[in-house]
């Protein structure tokens, strides 16, 4: 059985206003620095059953990631909302080979699982004024934000 759900992101801060996130979420490099252009960021946080994921809350206004699940994957639609029209930005999978293959989440339990990432192409985005494009290839971009910060 496959359960499908849409996910309300939870952004940092209180009563609804951005915050930082608590963690700090950042890179560390080769000789263990932390990459401070993505530590201390506002975020929005994905939860799935297999961890979390984490993208830029400037997103959180137009960013409509879904959540499908079974019992061995998790794959999360991540959607930009624009004009009224949904476009597909790309999917995260976890658990199962869908995509290309970038690194490995941990669970609360510790149990590691493959991350896949597929990124959508734009069909049509006749619709959308040059800023709006801009903005949806942007969001699209951001792809190497979740990946980075895969734990």
């Amino acid at each position: 059985a496959v359960l499908l759900m849409s996910v309300l992101a939870g952004c940092g801060g209180s009563a609804g206003e951005p915050g930082e996130q608590e963690e700090q979420i950042g890179n560390v490099d080769s000789a263990g620095e932390e990459n401070q252009t993505t530590a201390n960021l506002n975020i929005c946080t994905v939860t799935t059953p297999f961890g979390d994921l984490y993208y830029q809350e400037q997103w959180s206004e137009f960013m409509r990631p879904e959540i499908e699940q079974s019992q061995e994957a998790c794959k999360v639609s991540f959607r930009a909302e624009l004009n009224g029209k949904l476009y597909p930005l790309f999917v995260v999978t976890i658990g199962e080979a869908e995509g290309d293959p970038v690194r490995q989440l941990t669970d609360a339990q510790g149990t590691k699982r493959d991350v896949y990432v597929e990124v959508e192409e734009f069909l049509d985005v006749s619709g959308l004024d040059e800023g709006n494009e801009r903005l949806l290839y942007a969001m699209q971009e951001d792809i190497n934000f979740i990946i980075e910060n895969i734990k």
